[in-house]
């Protein structure tokens, strides 16, 4: 895996505000992994299929951006997955 998604990943996970609501909404782990796995697919993917090179440098730029929260770079992560769903490709 890419080692700037993997840091981001560390960052989401080790997050306290993350950790804190762990413990009160357990199927946060389970949305957690979805995103894992979302992030690894393009990633992977990326190699191969030149649509999935553009969006995994969408991905990049966005989770390197300082100047948005953890949450914000989480949602606009996700709108590339949604992108990239909408035009009927796989995100898993």
């Amino acid at each position: 895996m890419n080692t700037k998604i993997a840091a981001f990943i560390a960052e989401v996970t080790g997050a306290p505000p993350f950790v804190a609501a762990l413990e009160t909404h357990l199927e946060l782990k389970g949305d957690m992994e979805a995103f894992e796995r979302g992030l690894r697919h393009v990633d992977r993917k990326a190699d191969e299929d030149p649509c999935m090179v553009e969006s995994f440098d969408q991905i990049v730029a966005i989770i390197e951006r300082g100047d948005l929260s953890i949450k914000q770079r989480i949602l606009g992560v996700c709108e590339v997955f949604r992108q990239l769903r909408d035009a009927g490709r796989t995100v898993n």
